[in-house]
């Protein structure tokens, strides 16, 4: 038929349109030249007999006939993934290109070493790993698995914890000679406390209850290298993961304080992906093989347990 559309991926191309309200980046995404992905776009307007994109200086939008044509696009594509999905099960080795990423620090740690063992037993996979402290949207920016150290909020995404994040106060032994030791939360507040972004307070839990400390200092960043380095340096008081410090508690770089309260801020390590529906081989496999890695007690537990 003269107006049957033609590839399934001009489907592709316009849901990348939509979503990226670009479509430049949509045809980067499909390693098209703008007037290819121009080209490809007016003949699926051609075929189908209607305006789909609205374009202007600043934005490019879906018209009323584009929305609903997206949707069932979303659709096919959808049955199409399932229909690659169960394919790619059937034949039980994973293989294909999928992009992986997780925070720098962490995943330099204790991801990477996973992974390179993932890629010795699966050859067939094409790992694109990103490092990244930034929380990414995994849909457009095409991430199949992404390891997170967060308090999970709602979210479309598909979660699997992997291991608890303990975490601990601590200062290096010049700080405390030169200030001396907090005895309680409360004492936090003379001290000079190094923080990361968005965790301006400290909540702490004893046999004597809650405590919500307010804590500020002379350094804060968004980088966590940044104040564990500052830390040792004895410029100041932390709050660090155990995953993070083990190693420099166990070589007096570091010291644990206030031994006898528990961080009780929700934060997990987790796997996060898009969908569960239609979770491909690959990226099922490399859950598993992350969820075998941490578990049942994560590898910076033990050598921790072991001080």
């Amino acid at each position: 038929m003269a107006n049957q559309i033609e590839h399934v991926s001009d489907l592709v191309l316009f849901s990348k349109i939509v979503e990226l309200e670009s479509l430049t980046l949509a045809g980067r995404e499909m390693g098209l030249s703008p007037a290819s992905a121009s080209k490809r776009l007016t003949r699926l307007e051609s075929a189908l007999g209607a305006r789909l994109i609205t374009r202007t200086t600043r934005h490019v939008r879906p018209t009323e006939d584009g929305e609903t044509f997206y949707q069932r696009a979303k659709a096919i594509l959808s049955d199409v993934e399932a229909a690659e999905v169960a394919v790619s099960n059937a034949t039980q080795e994973p293989r294909g290109h999928m992009r992986v990423s997780m925070p720098a620090g962490f995943g330099r740690a204790h991801v990477l070493p996973l992974l390179v063992d993932f890629a010795v037993k699966y050859p067939q996979v094409e790992i694109d790993v990103l490092m990244t402290d930034r929380v990414q949207d995994l849909v457009t920016e095409g991430v199949d698995v992404c390891v997170r150290v967060a308090e999970l909020k709602d979210s479309s995404l598909v979660a699997r914890k992997l291991a608890e994040n303990r975490r601990l106060v601590c200062a290096s032994p010049a700080y405390l000679k030169a200030h001396g030791r907090p005895k309680t939360p409360k004492d936090l507040q003379d001290h000079n406390c190094l923080v990361l972004h968005g965790q301006e307070t400290w909540r702490l839990q004893g046999e004597d209850g809650a405590h919500t400390i307010r804590v500020t200092g002379s350094i804060s960043s968004n980088n966590s290298e940044v104040l564990k380095n500052a830390a040792m340096a004895g410029v100041g008081v932390t709050l660090k993961s155990i995953w993070d410090v083990g190693a420099q508690i166990k070589t007096g770089e570091l010291v644990p304080l206030l031994e006898d309260y528990k961080i009780s801020h929700g934060v997990a390590i987790y796997a996060v992906y898009p969908s569960a529906r239609h979770l491909t081989a690959r990226s099922r496999a490399l859950l598993d093989f992350l969820i075998d890695g941490f578990s049942p007690i994560p590898p910076w537990e033990r050598e921790f347990a072991a001080l």
